[in-house]
């Protein structure tokens, strides 16, 4: 896990979105016996910090692909990853990086995310 989130953090590695969705693909995936996917949600967890900077980035195909592999990031982090999202949501410009945002918040936390969206589409 380590060498994929580096892959898809570093600047100047080519091909950072596959990277990203792939690591989507893993924090999503729940087919696998219960053992792995512990072991799994620790790397995921373990990398978050590293992640989280993805929101920032240039290319709002990367920011697009962050909103989603964020979205399925396991509970432990989830307190870390929603802040990111939510201030992020602030200032993002991209329509479909946004729509990942609003998407992801409401998968990480169904309820706060009712209402953190409610709130947003009253102001």
């Amino acid at each position: 896990m380590p060498f994929l989130a580096r892959l898809a953090t570093e600047p100047t590695a080519p091909h950072r979105r596959t990277w990203t969705l792939l690591l989507t693909a893993v924090a999503a995936a729940d087919d696998a016996p219960d053992e792995v996917l512990t072991h799994t949600g620790a790397a995921l967890v373990a990398e978050a910090d590293r992640l989280l900077p993805l929101l920032d980035d240039p290319d709002d195909e990367i920011r697009h692909a962050a909103t989603c592999l964020l979205g399925h990031l396991p509970a432990d982090c989830a307190s870390a990853v929603l802040a990111a999202l939510r201030e992020r949501s602030r200032v993002e410009t991209s329509p479909p990086a946004l729509a990942g945002v609003t998407a992801a918040i409401g998968r990480l936390a169904p309820e706060g995310g009712r209402a953190w969206l409610t709130r947003e589409l009253a102001a």
